[in-house]
């Protein structure tokens, strides 16, 4: 990020294989979260797409799925 930007990125928690989450205030007054996980970043969720609800309700349905070993 440049110096000055009207939207920093901000560290705000690391998971269990030390890859950090990133948030950013976006310009619609939600926030965009970024993660380092792939080399040189990767888009994660951003609050104005969709609700945290329809987020969770798909990494429930990847969960069952990937349970199922679809």
């Amino acid at each position: 990020m440049t110096e000055g930007n009207k939207y920093p990125l901000r560290e705000i928690a690391e998971d269990s294989r030390g890859n950090t989450l990133l948030v950013q205030d976006n310009e619609v007054g939600g926030r965009t979260y970024w993660s380092d996980e792939i080399g040189g970043g990767v888009f994660v969720w951003d609050t104005a797409l969709v609700s945290a609800e329809m987020l969770q309700l798909a990494l429930d349905t990847e969960r069952k799925l990937a349970e199922s070993g679809q």
